[in-house]
């Protein structure tokens, strides 16, 4: 098992191979990899970095990652993708909500299945409870974890909300917030 790391001295950088180990050798979180960087990770960057080590530590099928949050995470990101070559790792860049993701997987179907799933997500607006149960799976989540994160969508009503935005209802009043948006 691979230690924290606790000597001030050691805590400037985190490297790949560090990230590696630390998911190889246990479930790490949050608290534990922010103070071995030298910058402040928000939960869902930090949980994203984790999965992309999980990923080249072999416990996790695929890894989805947001590109542009900038600093030190963009050096990481380059060191990963650098580092996926030697190790055999599919890097694909897929669109995402506000610009690019990264998908990071052994396997070249899934991560291509990942990016296609991204694309019809975001270019024909579809996504179901079908989307989100594949999507989950692929990327390594636990059964039982996605099916609860699919049923909270249901409770919350965030599928019957994305299927109406789809009627002509929906669309004007998307096309109204736009342009009131852009000052049209």
């Amino acid at each position: 098992m691979t230690e924290k790391i606790t000597d001030p001295e050691q805590q400037t950088h985190l490297t790949v191979d560090d990230l590696i180990k630390m998911v190889a050798g246990f479930t790490p979180t949050v608290d534990d990899i922010t103070p071995c960087l030298a910058f402040e990770l928000d939960d869902s960057l930090a949980g994203e970095l984790l999965d992309v080590a999980g990923v080249f530590a072999g416990v996790k099928p695929a890894a989805m990652i947001a590109l542009g949050w900038g600093g030190q995470t963009d050096l990481l990101l380059s060191a990963f993708r650098e580092r996926a070559v030697v190790d055999g790792i599919t890097v694909l860049e897929t669109p995402n909500n506000s610009g690019t993701s990264l998908v990071f997987s052994r396997d070249p179907e899934v991560a291509a299945r990942i990016k296609s799933l991204m694309t019809d997500f975001l270019v024909q607006n579809k996504a179901d409870e079908q989307y989100d149960t594949e999507i989950g799976t692929l990327l390594g989540y636990p059964k039982e974890a996605v099916k609860r994160y699919v049923q909270n969508k249901i409770d919350r009503g965030d599928y019957d909300l994305v299927r109406w935005y789809q009627t002509p209802a929906g669309q004007d009043f998307l096309r109204r917030y736009v342009n009131k948006k852009e000052g049209v």
